[in-house]
């Protein structure tokens, strides 16, 4: 399976110079917000991101972080039907989480779509695959996002309940 099958991801971001410091999330997001609030217009879904500024993650580079969180809401963006809404939002992991406080920083994006059948769940993290055939849109292949990212430590997980959208957490080392 070769990566060119991945969503395009905007120019803007592959522009974007790499840094070696650490990488603050809303730093990320607030960059990926314009490219993907264009997406959204098109769709016509309500986008919003709460994350606070104090959230630096242990990612040595700005752009594996950009086309992830990118990939993710675009993924949410269009499996919600027009008028709906996504919601990215950060936090740092609270003292009694089972990864482990404060060494993990997540971003969740949920969508207001349909969720996935559980049928599906066993798709949801192959190689680049539509639900639809026939419609070849709501490609889920996670794999690709996992690929796309080259972040070493981070964690995938999904929640979600058909009919209710679905919640794609990505849980990221801190700083």
């Amino acid at each position: 399976m070769a990566l060119s099958s991945a969503p395009d991801v905007p120019s803007g971001v592959s522009s974007i110079a790499q840094r070696t410091d650490l990488i603050p999330l809303h730093t990320v997001l607030q960059q990926v917000e314009p490219l993907v609030q264009r997406v959204a217009e098109r769709k016509r879904v309500h986008i919003t991101i709460d994350v606070h500024e104090e959230l630096p993650t242990a990612a040595s580079s700005e752009l594996p972080l950009m086309r992830l969180c990118y990939l993710l809401v675009v993924r949410a963006i269009s499996a919600t039907p027009p008028y709906g809404a996504v919601q990215v939002s950060g936090s740092r992991l609270e003292i009694g989480h089972e990864a482990g406080a404060g060494r993990w920083v997540q971003v969740a994006v949920t969508d207001s779509g349909w969720g996935i059948p559980p049928a599906d769940f066993e798709r949801v993290f192959h190689d680049f695959e539509p639900r639809d055939v026939t419609a070849a849109e709501g490609c889920y292949g996670f794999t690709v996002v996992c690929h796309l990212a080259h972040i070493p430590g981070a964690r995938f997980a999904m929640n979600t309940r058909w009919a209710e959208g679905c919640t794609f957490t990505v849980r990221l080392p801190a700083a």
